[in-house]
């Protein structure tokens, strides 16, 4: 068996209404007392440490103690100690809750900052994760909820008892179903290898909805149509129509000949815009041939310019330059003066020799130290006397290349000016050229080749007119034809129109036989699907009596219902536990309740392979010798007349 628990003792402080109490327990314990006398505190005891909950799954209950008035207790921790032995193992669990109580800054009164839990292991300090860890290594809390709690199985709703029970029990396929059933392999066999059981139901009870809401639309559909199927002897109104056709076909078009007359129109209108785009090429190579000169001193001038603006410029900056330089002589110049009579002063310096006295005494240093203070000054004075004679070597050196470039600028700005004076007379000369150039624009109408396309189109504008003017008579008998023909064409229209009827009486003719024939294919799929959901049905109904038989092996008083027949012939899922034919829910007394309930405890502690403490509340119900053997723990809570709890070995 995977993991075996016993709980040996159970040492309680301050929980709930216990102040103090240590309990022992055996394979099958006994606890008897009154209402209120703490029974059920025990069994809360037990799953808090565990999982934080009472013995009813609830994580938000009252775990401090109060006192006479109803109000909590402060400042005492709450603790409980499991003495357990798993597989073979002792181990000790102990819970400790202790309230965190935090004095804030510049207040004097403490202030309530929640509970702190802490776990202790086999003297080992756990975190609440480490603890959690080691409590699912054992057996996790949603299957102990099912092999400990006689109630938590039964709480389930019908459908996730019956999940689960297949789930932890069954193994039974569809192929085993089918095997035993001819009718159901070849009903099914092909359809439950590519989907599931419930994935066909749902389609089939999806795709019958469908059949059956489009079943009850037709035979409305159907009679709407019929009403449109109105017997007309439309023959009248055909033989109209034959001779307005014949009449439309025989009314006679324009002749070629005049059809030719509008072609020569087409073709002179387009010579005449060929001359035209002559004339305006001819007057824009004028233009550019006359405008010549001009836009060429235009560009000169803009060049001339330009040129004044770049010698007017340079000659500035040269200007400035040379007066900069000017400057900077003048400020190196004195810069070397006052190097001069620097180094005059330093050269000039002698030997303190009021220094080689010792300010502190009085008395005359050796001389060996004067010697070397004397030297030391010496060594200084030289060093700053060379220092200034270097940084001078620099400034006549920067005062000789200012001198130089002084003198280019001073050569150069002469040339400058003349460059300046030459552009500004080109600017002048160009001006004086533009000013003497004709005023007038250009004259197209003095170029010989522009007249000669005017006249072209004068004649082919002539010539345009005389075609015109002769097919005035050609117009006015078209606009008689094609009112004519607008007037056979409304009457063809009306004649149609009328005629419209009769094909929609033969489309509504036949919409209704295809809304029949759609009638007898709904028909036969809806069969066809009700065929299949009873095979289902009954696929179902086998499997589950498989299934039945197989989950039922596991129990020894309870027998599983796991489906019951409708009115209407059908079966309805179930999940009820039987006891001897008798119903759970609605046939036993709380005395068979129980031993139904402490049988489910006993299977599925069994199908999950694992053996823990199981709290019996409410066990005065059932006589003692009644209660069923259990490979478990079990600890029986029965109501009695003891003031003081009784705990002992049954």
């Amino acid at each position: 068996m995977g993991t075996v628990m016993k709980l040996l003792k159970m040492e309680i402080r301050n929980f709930k209404g216990c102040k103090e109490k240590d309990i022992d327990f055996y394979h099958r314990t006994s606890v008897k007392g009154k209402n209120e006398a703490g029974k059920t505190t025990i069994n809360d005891a037990f799953t808090w440490v565990l999982f934080g909950k009472d013995s009813e799954g609830n994580t938000k209950f009252d775990v401090r103690p109060q006192d006479a008035e109803g109000n909590q207790i402060d400042f005492i921790d709450i603790s409980v100690k499991l003495i357990m032995e798993i597989n073979e193992k002792p181990v000790e669990i102990e819970k400790v809750q202790k309230q965190n109580w935090v004095k804030k800054r510049g207040s004097e009164e403490q202030t309530f900052e929640g509970n702190v839990n802490s776990y202790v292991v086999n003297t080992i300090p756990k975190s609440e994760k480490e603890f959690k860890k080691f409590k699912d290594e054992m057996v996790s809390e949603d299957i102990f909820k099912f092999v400990s709690n006689t109630n938590a199985f039964m709480n389930l709703a019908s459908k996730d008892r019956r999940k689960t029970l297949f789930e932890l029990v069954a193994d039974i396929d569809n192929e085993q179903v089918l095997a035993a059933d001819e009718k159901l392999k070849a009903g099914l066999e092909a359809e439950l290898s590519k989907y599931s059981y419930d994935e066909i139901l749902a389609r089939d009870k999806k795709a019958l909805s469908e059949w059956k809401k489009k079943e009850i639309e037709i035979p409305s559909r159907i009679d709407e149509v019929s009403r449109k199927i109105v017997e007309v002897d439309y023959t009248e109104t055909e033989i109209k129509l034959a001779g307005l056709r014949k009449e439309l076909a025989e009314i006679s078009e324009v002749g070629a000949d005049q059809v030719s007359k509008y072609q020569e129109i087409a073709d002179i209108k387009g010579k005449i815009l060929t001359e035209k785009s002559k004339l305006q090429e001819i007057e824009m190579n004028w233009k550019q041939v006359t405008s010549k000169d001009k836009n060429e001193l235009k560009q000169a001038l803009l060049d001339a310019e330009s040129l004044h603006s770049d010698n007017t410029r340079i000659l500035a900056s040269s200007i400035t330059r040379k007066n900069q330089i000017e400057k900077d002589v003048e400020y190196e110049s004195e810069q070397k003066k006052k190097l001069q009579s620097q180094f005059t002063k330093i050269k000039e310096m002698i030997f303190d020799e009021s220094k080689t006295v010792c300010s502190a005494c009085g008395q005359d240093y050796d001389a060996d130290r004067k010697n070397e203070m004397r030297e030391n000054f010496e060594k200084d004075k030289k060093l700053k006397m060379h220092e200034i004679n270097v940084e001078g070597g620099s400034l006549v050196k920067r005062i000789e290349k200012l001198k130089t470039e002084f003198a280019e600028v001073e050569k150069l700005i002469p040339s400058l000016e003349k460059e300046v004076s030459d552009s500004q007379k080109q600017v002048d000369e160009i001006k004086s050229k533009i000013d003497q150039l004709p005023k007038k624009d250009f004259d197209v109408m003095e170029c010989k080749e522009y007249l000669d396309v005017l006249a072209v189109i004068e004649q082919l504008q002539k010539d345009l007119s005389v075609s015109e003017e002769s097919v005035k008579d050609i117009e006015k008998l078209k606009e008689e034809v094609a009112v004519k023909k607008r007037i056979i064409q409304s009457q063809i229209d009306d004649c149609n129109y009328t005629l419209n009827g009769k094909k929609e009486i033969e489309n509504a003719r036949l919409r209704v036989e295809e809304l029949k024939e759609e009638q007898r294919s709904i028909g036969q799929s809806i069969a066809t699907t009700e065929k299949e959901i009873f095979l289902l049905e009954e696929f179902n109904k086998a499997k589950v009596n498989l299934l039945s038989d197989k989950i039922n092996e596991h129990f020894k008083v309870v027998k599983w219902k796991l489906f019951e027949r409708q009115i209407n012939g059908g079966y309805n899922e179930v999940c009820e536990p039987m006891v001897k034919g008798k119903s759970y829910t609605t046939a036993l007394n709380s005395g068979h309740k129980i031993l139904a309930e402490l049988d489910i405890i006993n299977a599925l502690q069994k199908i999950y392979d694992c053996s823990v403490p199981v709290f019996l509340d409410n066990a005065e119900r059932i006589n003692s010798f009644n209660v069923p053997d259990m490979d478990c723990q079990l600890i029986t809570l029965s109501v009695a007349d003891n003031e003081v709890l009784e705990v002992k070995e049954v």
